[in-house]
């Protein structure tokens, strides 16, 4: 099944444009299902972990090349980053 949520919307349920709105990067006016999904984004967005996380990967990124300046040994930089990080090797 193909759906392209730029074409004509006649004949569409309101659940299924409340979701291509979402693809659109609006605001989801139709449907709840549009809505339900709009409200979940945005309360993990805000969500303390989900917040946190964001945190501690943009921090790893600007850290990235610092770490690489001192030291060219992937497994160092790797070693470092899980250790002050407190990550996994994944």
């Amino acid at each position: 099944m193909i759906l392209n949520a730029s074409s004509d919307w006649e004949g569409v349920s309101d659940e299924l444009k409340g979701i291509f709105q979402l693809v659109l990067r609006q605001p989801a006016s139709f449907g709840q299902l549009g809505a339900q999904i709009m409200d979940k984004i945005d309360e993990i967005k805000h969500s303390k972990t989900g917040g946190r996380k964001e945190g501690t990967d943009e921090a790893i990124i600007k850290l990235i090349p610092d770490l690489v300046a001192l030291t060219n040994d992937r497994q160092a930089v790797i070693k470092i980053l899980m250790t002050k990080m407190n990550l996994s090797q994944e």
